[in-house]
C-alpha cells in the first residue's frame, strides 16, 4: 500500500508540474473535450482574447465549432476534422477581442489519444500575429515596389531561400527556362540543387556553395529549355545574409548567351577543323606504315575531337572482316579484334558507308550490339574511311560522359574519315606495289628453280612449297590431266593440318567437270570459293567431315589447253583474295611450263631408254643370230656325229656281254649324250620363234614348282654343309595366268634361283614376288649374295659367259633369256657388288585354251612295215638299218633324194626317213615328192637341226614325225611304232573295212 501510495503522489506532482509549465507559455492553449467542449483555458489566451482581471472564460464548456467568432471564420470545418483526429498548423484567421480590438490569430491544432488510441479531445495553440502580419504588409509592399524593377530587367532573376528553394523567379526567367506566357513558374519550390539541369551540367557544388554564403560569376552552362530548345546561359550568383551575418538565401542573375556561344563557338570550330584537317594531312603523308600512320592520326583525332577512346577499323583483304589495326585507351577484352561486315555499329557503318552519331549509349545485356565493351561508354561518334567512293574502313570516338555532340562534329569526323581513306588507299597502293615486286620477284626465282627440275612428281610438290612463300595455306593439291584429257590425277597432295589428314589419290582423283576442281578444269577459269561447304560444285568426299574453310583453284594452261589445276585451302571463310588469286594465276602458269618441260623430258628419257633397250636386245639379237646361223650349220654336223657315236654305242652294248665292254660303251653312250644335250642347249637360245602353241600357265604355280625342283640345293644340300637359305614368296592375288610354254618358263625360273644360290656361299635369303604392271605380270627374283659388277653385268646373258668355272657352261641365262623374248616378255636385273641381285621378267598376260596334259602312252613294239632311209650319210643309214632290221623291220635305203623317190616309185613303202639336209635334193622336197606319191605314207625327218625347225612349217610341209639327231635306239623304235599306228589312222579315215586290227 505504501508503494502504490508513492507511485500515486508522483503521479500528482507530475500532473503539477505539466500544468505549471502550460500556465507559463506564452502562447495560448485550448484544452477540447472528444464532444469538442472547451474545458480548459491557459492565462495567455485569456490575454489574447482580452479577458482580464482572472475572469473565467465564457467559453467554457461550449462547443468550439458553434463559437460565433469561430463560425464566422469559416474554421469550424477544420475544427471538426481535429475532433476526427486530424492536425492541422498555421490556421491563420481575424478575430474581434472582448476590447473590440481587431486581432489576426495563428492556430495550430493537435488531436488527444486516450490509452486505447481513441480520440479523447484536442489541444488548441493559439498566437496573436497582428504585428507580424503588420511588418509582412510592409515589406510585401517594399517587394512589390522591387518586384517591378526586377520584373523588368532584362535578365533572368532567380531568388532562393537558405535551403536552396527556389521561391521566386522573374519574367524574364521563366521565357529563358521555356515557361509559356500566362503559366505559373514550374521550378517555384523545388530545391535548385535537385533541378535535372543543375545535376547534369555538375553545378550542384557550385549552388550548395552559394546558399552558403560563396558567390560566382560568369559561370556558362547548356540548358534545354521546357520547349527543347538547346540554349547557353551565364550565370551570376550573390548569397543573402541576416543582420546577423548568416546566409539568408541567394540570388541567381542568368542571360542567355547562345547566339554569342553560338558565334564563338563556330568560328572556334572551322579553326578547330582546318587545323585538324592540316594536322592530319601532315601525319598521314609522313609515313607509309600503315599502323603507324594510322596511330599518329587517331591520337590527333582523340585530341581534336575530345574523346576518351578511339579506334580504327580496316577491311582484310578480302573485304568481308573488319580488323582492328590501332585502338586508344582500350584494352584487348574491351573491344572486338575483328569484325564481320554489318556486325556491331562499326560494322554497319561499313556496310552502309553511312556516318553514325549516338548521343546517349543504351546498354542491353542481351543485345551487344556495340563492339565496345567499356562500361563508362556514353556518347559514340563512328565514320566511314572513303577513298573513290570505296569504303576501306571505320574510324570511331566515344566519350565517358554523354557529350553534346552534333552534324557539325560528325561532318568534321566525317573529313577527317575521308582523309585518312585516301591515306590509307595511298598506304595500300604503295604495299601492293611493293609486294608485287616482291612477288614477281619470288616467281622469278620460283621459276629458275622448277626450271632445274626434271621430274613430274618432283615439280608437283615443288609448288606447294613455293607457292607456301607468297601465299598462306593449310592444304595444297595439283592435278594434272591424264592422256585422255577427261581425268584429273593428284600429283601432289598432303597436308599435316589434322582436317586434310587422310587424303589418297584414289580419293582425290577425279574426272573434268566433278566437283570445283574439276569445273575449273572444265571451264579454265581461277575461281575463289569463300565457303566451300555451301558452294554448289562441291564435291562431298565419303567420310570426310564437313568444316568451313575457303579455297582457291586456278587452271594450269598450256599453249591455250589445260593440263592441271592448282588448288589451296584454307581453314576459315574468306581467307583469300583477288590479289591472291592473280598471284596464284602467274604461278600456275609458270608451274606447268615446268610441268610440261619435265613430261618432255621424261618421254624424251624414255624413248632414249627405250631405244638403248631396243639398240642392246638389236645387239644381243644379232649376236645371237650370227652365233645361231653358225652354231646351226655346226649343230648339224654334230649331230650326225654324235648320232653315229651314241647309236652304235647303245648297239654294241645291247650285244655285249663283258662288263668291262659294257661300262666302256656306257661311257661313250654317256659322252655322245653329254655332246648332244650342249648342241641343243645351244640350239634353244638361238630359237626365236616358238615352236610349240602357248597354253594357259598359271605363272605362280610354276614359279612354285621351280621352287619344289631346287628344294635339293638350297634345303638338303645347304643343311649338309651347316648353311642356311630361305626362300619366301610375295604373290598377288589371283592367281596370274599367262600365254606361255610351261616346261621352258620352269627352267627360266630354276635357272635364275640355282644361281641366286651360288652367288650365296654362306647362306641367306630369297624373295621372290609378284605384281601386275598395266598388263603383264613383273616377276622378281631378289637375293642377298655377293652381286655382281657392272662389267660382268653387261655380259650376262651373253652365251658361254659365265663366272663359275669349270662347272658352268655359260648357257643358263642365254637359255633365259631367248624363252622370255619368245613369251613376248623382258628379262632384266638390278644389282649391286655387296648387295645382291634382283632379276626381274615380265610377261604378257593373256588368255589361251586351257592346257591339256595328256599321259605319256606305254609304245609297243613296232609291227614289221616296209621302211625307205634317205640320207646322205652312210654312217647313219648304216645305223638306222641295222636298229630296224633288229626289231623285224622291212628295211630299204638310198643315198639322195631322188635315189630314194625312184625307188619309192618302183616299190612303194609305209614309213620313209628322210635327212632334211642333202645335197642336190633337200628333205622338204622328198617330203612334197612322196606326199604326191601316196599322200598315206608317213613322212619322218631325221635332222641335226633340233628344236630350230618351226612345228608350223613342218605340218605344212607335210611331215608326220621328226628324229633329232644323235638319237638313241628307243626313241627309234618309239618313232616306228607312233608312225604304223598314224598309218593305220590315215586308212582308217579312208576305208574302215579295210584296215587289219
Amino acid at each position: 500500500m505504501k508503494k502504490e501510495k508513492k507511485v500515486s503522489d508522483e503521479i500528482e506532482h507530475l500532473k503539477d508540474f505539466k500544468h505549471e509549465i502550460v500556465e507559463e507559455l506564452p502562447i495560448g492553449v485550448v484544452r477540447l473535450d472528444q464532444e469538442g467542449r472547451v474545458v480548459y483555458v491557459n492565462p495567455k489566451l485569456n490575454e489574447i482574447l482580452g479577458i482580464k482581471g482572472g475572469k473565467k472564460s465564457k467559453a467554457f464548456g461550449r462547443k468550439v465549432t458553434e463559437m460565433p467568432n469561430i463560425v464566422q471564420t469559416g474554421a469550424v470545418k477544420t475544427l471538426k476534422k481535429l475532433l476526427l483526429g486530424e492536425p492541422f498548423k498555421n490556421l491563420v484567421t481575424p478575430y474581434t477581442s472582448l476590447e473590440g480590438k481587431k486581432i489576426n490569430l495563428s492556430a495550430c491544432g493537435v488531436p488527444l489519444l486516450d490509452k486505447k488510441d481513441k480520440i479523447n479531445g484536442a489541444l488548441l495553440f493559439v498566437e496573436d500575429v497582428t504585428e507580424k502580419k503588420k511588418a509582412e504588409e510592409k515589406i510585401r509592399s517594399l517587394k512589390d515596389f522591387n518586384q517591378e524593377i526586377v520584373e523588368k530587367l532584362p535578365l533572368g532573376v532567380v531568388r532562393l531561400d537558405r535551403e536552396g528553394v527556389i521561391i521566386y523567379e522573374n519574367p524574364k526567367m521563366s521565357e529563358i527556362l521555356g515557361v509559356k506566357k500566362g503559366d505559373n513558374p514550374k521550378a517555384i519550390g523545388k530545391k535548385i540543387t535537385e533541378l535535372p539541369n543543375a545535376v547534369q551540367t555538375g553545378h550542384v557544388r557550385i549552388l550548395k556553395d552559394l546558399i552558403s554564403g560563396k558567390p560566382f560569376k560568369n559561370i556558362i552552362t547548356p540548358y534545354l529549355s521546357l520547349e527543347g530548345k538547346e540554349t547557353i546561359l551565364s550565370a551570376f550568383g550573390v548569397p543573402l545574409f541576416k543582420e546577423d551575418g548568416t546566409p539568408n538565401g541567394a540570388l541567381l542573375l542568368v542571360e542567355d548567351v547562345s547566339d554569342q556561344k553560338k558565334m564563338e563557338a563556330e568560328l572556334l570550330r572551322r579553326n578547330k577543323e582546318l587545323l585538324a584537317l592540316n594536322i592530319i594531312s601532315k601525319v598521314t603523308t609522313q609515313s607509309l606504315d600503315l599502323e603507324e600512320c594510322l596511330k599518329n592520326t587517331l591520337d590527333r583525332v582523340l585530341e581534336i575531337m575530345e574523346g576518351d577512346y578511339g579506334g580504327v577499323y580496316v577491311f582484310d583483304d578480302c573485304k568481308f572482316e573488319l580488323n582492328l589495326v590501332v585502338k586508344k585507351n582500350l584494352g584487348f577484352n574491351s573491344i572486338k579484334i575483328r569484325l564481320k561486315l554489318g556486325e556491331g555499329i562499326c560494322g554497319q557503318i561499313a556496310k552502309t558507308g553511312d556516318p553514325r552519331l549516338i548521343q546517349e549509349m543504351k546498354r542491353k545485356r542481351k543485345n551487344p550490339a556495340l563492339e565496345i565493351k567499356e562500361e563508362k561508354l556514353r556518347s559514340f561518334m563512328g565514320v566511314p574511311l572513303k577513298s573513290k567512293n570505296e569504303v576501306l574502313g571505320v574510324l570511331f570516338v566515344a566519350f565517358k560522359k554523354t557529350k553534346s555532340l552534333g552534324q557539325k562534329e560528325l561532318d568534321l569526323l566525317t573529313n577527317i574519315g575521308n582523309q585518312i581513306g585516301i591515306a590509307t588507299d595511298n598506304v595500300r597502293l604503295y604495299q601492293e606495289s611493293e609486294n608485287w615486286v616482291s612477288h614477281l620477284d619470288t616467281v622469278r626465282k620460283i621459276t629458275n628453280r622448277l626450271s632445274k627440275i626434271n621430274n613430274v612428281r618432283t615439280i608437283a610438290c615443288s609448288i606447294a612449297e613455293e607457292i607456301k612463300k607468297v601465299i598462306d595455306f593449310d592444304n595444297c593439291r595439283v592435278f594434272l590431266l591424264d592422256e585422255s584429257g577427261q581425268n584429273l590425277i593428284p600429283v601432289a597432295f598432303g597436308s599435316k593440318v589434322k582436317e586434310y589428314k587422310g587424303e589418297t589419290e584414289e580419293l582425290l582423283r577425279m574426272k573434268v567437270g566433278e566437283g570445283i576442281t574439276g569445273w575449273v578444269a572444265e571451264i579454265g577459269i581461277g575461281k575463289i570459293i569463300n565457303d566451300v561447304e555451301r558452294h554448289p560444285k562441291v564435291r562431298h568426299i565419303s567420310g570426310t567431315p564437313c568444316i568451313n574453310e575457303s579455297m582457291m583453284a586456278v587452271p594450269m594452261i598450256y599453249e591455250g589447253k589445260v593440263r592441271g589445276v592448282v588448288t589451296l585451302s584454307k581453314l576459315g571463310l574468306n581467307q583469300f583474295n583477288y590479289s591472291h588469286l592473280g598471284l596464284l594465276n602467274i604461278l600456275a602458269n609458270e608451274a606447268i611450263v615446268a610441268v610440261e618441260n619435265a613430261r618432255l623430258f621424261e618421254d624424251l628419257k624414255r624413248a632414249y631408254s627405250k631405244l638403248k633397250t631396243t639398240q642392246d636386245q638389236l645387239i644381243q639379237s644379232e649376236k645371237l643370230n650370227a652365233l645361231g646361223e653358225m652354231a646351226g650349220g655346226v649343230a648339224h654336223d654334230f649331230n650326225n656325229v654324235l648320232g653315229a657315236i651314241l647309236g652304235r654305242a647303245q648297239l654294241l652294248k645291247m650285244g655285249a656281254s663283258d662288263p668291262d665292254v659294257k661300262k666302256g660303251l656306257s661311257l661313250i653312250e654317256q659322252a655322245a649324250v653329254d655332246g648332244a644335250e650342249t648342241v641343243r642347249r645351244i640350239q634353244e637360245f638361238t630359237r626365236v620363234k616358238t615352236e610349240e602353241s602357248f597354253v594357259e600357265v598359271k605363272i605362280h604355280e610354276i614359279v612354285k614348282q621351280s621352287i619344289e625342283m631346287t628344294r635339293h640345293k638350297w634345303k638338303d644340300q645347304a643343311q649338309e654343309k651347316g648353311i642356311v637359305v630361305e626362300i619366301e614368296t610375295d604373290f598377288g592375288k589371283p592367281e596370274t595366268v599367262v600365254a606361255g610354254n610351261p616346261s621352258e618358263l620352269r627352267e627360266t625360273f630354276t635357272n635364275i634361283i640355282l644361281n641366286a644360290l651360288d652367288a650365296m656361299p654362306q647362306g641367306g635369303r630369297i624373295k621372290i614376288s609378284s605384281k601386275r604392271k598395266g598388263s603383264s605380270v613383273l616377276l622378281s627374283f631378289s637375293d642377298t649374295g655377293r652381286g655382281i659388277s657392272e662389267k660382268v653385268k653387261r655380259k650376262v646373258f651373253d652365251p658361254f659367259f659365265t663366272t663359275k668355272g669349270p662347272k658352268g657352261t655359260g648357257l643358263g641365262l642365254s637359255v633365259a633369256y631367248g624363252i622370255i623374248i619368245r613369251h613376248g616378255g623382258r628379262i632384266y636385273l638390278d644389282t649391286e657388288e655387296g648387295r645382291g641381285t634382283t632379276f626381274f621378267i615380265q610377261i604378257p598376260i593373256k588368255k589361251l585354251s586351257p592346257s591339256v596334259y595328256i599321259k605319256e602312252a606305254f609304245i609297243p613294239s613296232p609291227k614289221k612295215a616296209r621302211v625307205l632311209i634317205i640320207d646322205d650319210e652312210p654312217a647313219i643309214v648304216d645305223l638306222l638299218k641295222e636298229i630296224l632290221e633288229l626289231h623285224h623291220q622291212e628295211v630299204a635305203t638310198a643315198a639322195s633324194g631322188k635315189k630314194g623317190i625312184e625307188k619309192f616309185e618302183k616299190e612303194g613303202f609305209d614309213i620313209v626317213f628322210t635327212d632334211l639336209s642333202m645335197p642336190e635334193m633337200s628333205g622338204w622336197e622328198v617330203v612334197r615328192a612322196i606326199k604326191e606319191l601316196d599322200p598315206y605314207t608317213v613322212m619322218v625327218m631325221i635332222t641335226g637341226w633340233g628344236t630350230q625347225l618351226d612345228s608350223k612349217k613342218l605340218e605344212e610341209e607335210g611331215v608326220d614325225l621328226i628324229v633329232a639327231k644323235p638319237f638313241e635306239v628307243r626313241k627309234v623304235i618309239e618313232t616306228v611304232s607312233t608312225a604304223s599306228e598314224l598309218q593305220k589312222k590315215k586308212l582308217r579315215e579312208i576305208n574302215p573295212s579295210k584296215v587289219s586290227v
